[in-house]
């Protein structure tokens, strides 16, 4: 069995085509989209390629293949567009090696966007969304504040040691994490909004990777997809659950 993991399309169509290309060609037997499928949320910048409903078409396609959970920018209407289940806030997967893989978005650990929602939508709206404007980043997201993503980090890596070192794979945060064997099992498999690339994750035959896809140029001047392995493959059982 293997796995394709993607995150954060956050309703790119070129994001989502690059991602469902890298799918079919890796041959995968699941597709895992740990959230924030097609909508970018008020205090994102509108992505390049930006088509919720052809997005939500062309995932359509791939259901019976797809596992989701439910990112902080998704919703009961963007669930009424897709027809495969995007609202649960997490999944367990039993990995053929025994073990159980937990997949959730990751903003549960961002407090900002899960306890205080609220709060937080209403501070986009009336100050973070206008100093964007002066270049000025909303310090209370973790794909902005490096700070912000260090707790969010923390918060999330201690949840999992208190549960089992459950080897853990979220989105969220943009930011992709691979950890080394015997460290903390937090995998973060980046984002498909990222400039002329995505990054996501794969698991076969018992190994985890994590890789980039990215456009290249080939010496006759024509463009092409190209995966790069970024980190692994490495051998899930050398993350020890407890």
């Amino acid at each position: 069995m293997k796995l394709f993991f993607a995150s954060d399309l956050h309703g790119s169509l070129t994001a989502t085509q690059r991602m469902i290309d890298a799918f079919t060609a890796s041959k995968a037997d699941h597709l895992l989209l740990l959230g924030d499928l097609i909508n970018f949320g008020p205090r994102n910048p509108i992505p390049e390629g930006h088509n919720p409903i052809a997005v939500a078409e062309l995932l359509n396609q791939y259901a019976e293949s797809i596992i989701a959970v439910r990112g902080n920018c998704d919703s009961e209407v963007d669930q009424m567009l897709l027809s495969f289940p995007i609202m649960s806030d997490y999944n367990i997967v039993l990995l053929p090696t025994g073990q159980k893989l937990f997949l959730t978005h990751g903003h549960q650990a961002d407090w900002w966007n899960y306890i205080f929602w609220k709060w937080s939508r209403f501070m986009v709206r009336i100050l973070w969304k206008p100093l964007n404007v002066m270049g000025i980043a909303d310090p209370t997201s973790p794909a902005k504040n490096y700070k912000e993503l260090i707790k969010v980090e923390r918060r999330t890596k201690k949840w999992i040691t208190e549960n089992n070192n459950l080897i853990t794979v979220v989105g969220h945060t943009h930011r992709p994490r691979f950890p080394e064997p015997g460290d903390i099992p937090f995998f973060n498999d980046g984002s498909c909004v990222h400039p002329r690339s995505i990054t996501g994750m794969e698991i076969e035959n018992g190994e985890i990777s994590l890789i980039k896809w990215q456009i290249s140029t080939t010496d006759d001047g024509n463009l092409k997809i190209v995966r790069v392995l970024l980190e692994g493959p490495v051998a899930l059982k050398n993350y020890k659950t407890i």
